[in-house]
């Protein structure tokens, strides 16, 4: 466990997934980690990937009623930017 382990408690994933698996499973999530992670990316990068993972949820959420740990991990570590 490392510091940000205790901030960011619904980000923990176990330390065998791989970034490919990541993707391929939850690609809302993944995105929502890249962006963060991404620090040195443009302010133009950055608004691009909020509004992707904003209108994701919104979508995924709203229209089709979707219930998903993944929705529910990918907003707050995209707010947390």
């Amino acid at each position: 466990m490392c510091e940000a382990d205790a901030v960011f408690q619904f980000v923990i994933l176990d330390k065998h997934v791989t970034p490919a698996q990541l993707e391929a499973t939850r690609p809302l999530l993944w995105t929502a980690i890249k962006m963060v992670a991404s620090r040195a990316a443009s302010l133009a990068y950055v608004q691009g990937q909020l509004y992707r993972i904003t209108k994701a949820v919104s979508d995924r959420m709203l229209l089709r009623s979707e219930r998903s740990l993944e929705l529910l991990q990918g907003k707050p570590a995209s707010a947390f930017w």
